[in-house]
């Protein structure tokens, strides 16, 4: 069991314009995200909560149980904690007064983006993601998947739009207080990295 009090290691910031990978889950990872019109309320009110928080969405793909993002802090007050608990939030409360279902489970999965990596195997492992699943065999035929055009340019440039999907889900993630991180394969578990940054939950009211 993971613990539930917030722990960081010394020198570990959450603030200021950085990148982050962060994936959240659906509650009891029901499929909600096939639903093409609960994928549209919720990214409405994600955007909402960038707006309000100073960040920008990089790369997106809402698979049926799970969301994956690359999100970018803009200013350096940009808090990404902050930011995730309202976008859970806004995405929660306006999902569930027009579809009348609970849609996240608790807590997330992030990694912060180091400034030596890049951030392209990001782009690349979010593209990918739906081929890695077998939802289609082209990550363009998915309908669900955004990259900014500045990524989506480079892939095209370097061909990497049908690259073979490689590695599998769960390799670049840091547990948030769940057993196991996502998967494309139904009930097949993945591995998480060791929780290099911290491993706690955010207990989140409910908000509008």
């Amino acid at each position: 069991m993971l613990p539930r009090r917030i722990r960081r290691l010394p020198g570990c910031s959450y603030t200021g314009a950085r990148t982050y990978f962060v994936t959240v889950l659906t509650k009891q990872r029901v499929r909600h995200f096939e639903n093409a019109s609960i994928v549209e309320c919720c990214a409405a009110q994600i955007l909402r909560a960038c707006a309000k928080e100073k960040f920008e969405v990089l790369a997106s793909c809402y698979m049926p149980d799970h969301w994956h993002a690359l999100v970018r802090g803009m200013t350096t007050g940009s808090e990404f904690l902050r930011f995730i608990k309202l976008a859970k939030q806004l995405s929660a409360y306006h999902v569930k007064q027009e579809f009348r279902v609970e849609l996240w489970g608790r807590g997330f999965h992030d990694r912060v983006v180091r400034e030596d990596e890049g951030v392209m195997r990001y782009v690349r492992y979010i593209w990918n993601n739906p081929v890695v699943a077998r939802l289609v065999s082209d990550p363009s035929d998915y309908a669900h998947l955004y990259l900014a055009p500045e990524f989506r340019q480079l892939l095209d440039e370097t061909r990497g739009l049908k690259a073979a999907p490689t590695g599998r889900e769960g390799d670049l993630l840091v547990t948030r207080d769940l057993k196991v991180a996502p998967t494309g394969r139904p009930g097949s578990p993945s591995r998480p990295v060791s929780p290099t940054f911290r491993s706690g939950v955010i207990e989140e009211p409910d908000g509008r």
